[in-house]
């Protein structure tokens, strides 16, 4: 194995299936899974097997709206882990993205000795930017992350994903409700948990996250071309 600095993180698909699977080896109590979101439409979210506990989009951000969303959030923000997206980490959104939906949940149990697990106590007391940096050399789940990551698009690298037939750089971020019923996006590359909405009961998770998905969309902030996500909640 390669030392953590020349460790190449491809970009994974945007497939529950994969998420899926890969969120099982990692860890995850096997009582939750990770289930396609097939449209933000009050009528398709109701198909979701509930409740769902967070929510992972996959998007392409517009290049004129980048810098504006990464100035959003704070470390004040309430939440239970947060972890920071470092350069090396550039192509490990998706991976980023599942440890903030599950960690920031702590009903979603671990299997003792998993590699996530073991990620969680390895950094349960450090800082966003160790987190990134413990993730770019935690060699257990690196060997899990290549075996998803050949999976999906044979031309899914370098960040590229392919999604209905059109190629773009996607970014994937975690949306979860935190203690204060306050529902919180989780972007490493932000400057901390953003806050997107209060009084977020748990019924209405879901409708809450596609209701910011859409006034995204809107107001120009991310392409709405492409977008995907998918929700960790019970198993169908």
């Amino acid at each position: 194995m390669a030392e953590a600095t020349e460790f190449h993180w491809p970009p994974l698909e945007s497939d529950p299936a994969i998420f899926a699977d890969f969120a099982k080896q990692l860890g995850i109590d096997e009582k939750y899974t990770v289930n396609e979101v097939f449209g933000f439409d009050e009528e398709l979210l109701a198909f979701l097997p509930g409740p769902s506990l967070a929510a992972i989009a996959c998007y392409r951000r517009l290049p004129d709206k980048k810098e504006e969303e990464k100035a959003r959030g704070s470390m004040e923000v309430a939440h239970r882990y947060y972890m920071k997206q470092t350069g090396t980490l550039d192509n490990a959104c998706g991976v980023i993205a599942l440890i903030h939906s599950v960690l920031n949940n702590p009903q979603i149990e671990l299997k003792e000795g998993s590699p996530l697990a073991l990620f969680r106590e390895a950094n349960s007391a450090t800082s966003p930017d160790d987190r990134a940096s413990s993730l770019e050399g935690f060699k257990a789940i690196h060997n899990l992350y290549l075996e998803k990551a050949v999976e999906g698009n044979d031309d899914n690298k370098d960040g590229v994903h392919e999604h209905g037939g059109v190629k773009k750089t996607f970014h994937f971020v975690s949306f979860c409700r935190n203690a204060q019923n306050q529902l919180v996006e989780f972007d490493g590359t932000k400057q901390g948990p953003y806050l997107v909405a209060e009084n977020v009961e748990e019924g209405q998770f879901m409708n809450a996250v596609a209701k910011e998905m859409m006034r995204r969309f809107q107001d120009g902030e991310i392409d709405d071309g492409a977008a995907s996500m998918m929700a960790i909640g019970p198993a169908p």
